[in-house]
């Protein structure tokens, strides 16, 4: 199993040597597939301490995947550069949050929204495939209170297997799950789909284990249980470097309680 932290590159030295296999970065941020090959370099990404296995933020909120104002042929340029440069950099998972992006517009037919968020993972599915494999773009179910399309892993999973491509697949978010009241029994049915999980504590998304309000032991004994071999990231936007230490611990230690069947302390 490999644990890792969102954070910028700046705290990559810091993570480290706090003991995480590596680290999460913004797609806009590292990649910024809006701009064109000669405005962009990998420098950045040559900066980190760590390998940068993953990157969320896939997509910014005026390049709609869903609406009226799609417009495919941009979406193609726009994802095919942020494949390949991912590939370049040795990111192997793209996250589709995105959830401005791709909520449906007031007024616009839901299942047509649906129909397009299917076409946008056929196509990036067919670019994996034409520039050699390699990245998964994972789904990520996001609460209504931040989108209005995709927010359980069920649904999610309705679109995967529309898409039905070895590299677009499903994620699975602790606090976008909680948010939801999902049942575990949600999370059991997908694992054979779920390619990348992110933790953060359901109250105010804070740190795996600062609120004490969270119990992972039954999420990670449930993907234990199904062989779960994925990354998993910490996804608490206020997590600062000097509590990386005490959440990757807490992290390691929750994942092999789950293991020995023990309940989380």
């Amino acid at each position: 199993m490999r644990f890792g932290v969102c954070t910028t590159v700046d705290n990559s030295l810091s993570a480290k040597e706090s003991g995480w296999d590596y680290i999460e970065v913004s797609a806009q941020q590292v990649l910024n597939a809006l701009l064109k090959d000669e405005q962009w370099t990998d420098a950045l990404a040559k900066e980190s301490a760590l390998p940068i296995r993953s990157a969320n933020l896939l997509i910014p909120s005026n390049l709609k995947v869903t609406g009226p104002k799609v417009v495919p042929a941009w979406l193609r340029t726009y994802m095919e550069r942020m494949i390949r440069r991912a590939k370049q950099v040795g990111i192997t998972t793209l996250v589709f949050d995105s959830g401005a992006s791709r909520a449906a517009p007031d007024g616009f037919d839901r299942e047509h929204a649906k129909r397009q968020i299917i076409d946008f993972g056929k196509l990036c599915g067919e670019l994996v495939t034409a520039l050699g494999g390699g990245v998964t773009i994972v789904l990520e179910p996001l609460s209504r209170r931040e989108c209005n399309l995709i927010n359980t892993i069920a649904q999610a999973m309705e679109i995967v297997r529309a898409v039905s491509h070895p590299q677009f697949q499903c994620m699975f978010d602790t606090f976008q799950f909680w948010q939801e009241d999902e049942p575990l029994e949600n999370l059991a049915g997908a694992v054979k789909w779920i390619k990348h999980v992110h933790v953060a504590d359901k109250d105010g998304r804070a740190a795996p284990g600062e609120t004490g309000n969270s119990s992972y032991q039954p999420i990670f004994a449930a993907l234990r249980k199904l062989d779960y071999r994925g990354t998993v990231s910490v996804n608490a936007p206020n997590l600062q470097p000097f509590g990386y230490f005490t959440v990757t611990e807490y992290l390691k230690t929750q994942w092999k309680r789950a293991d020995m069947g023990l309940n989380a302390a």
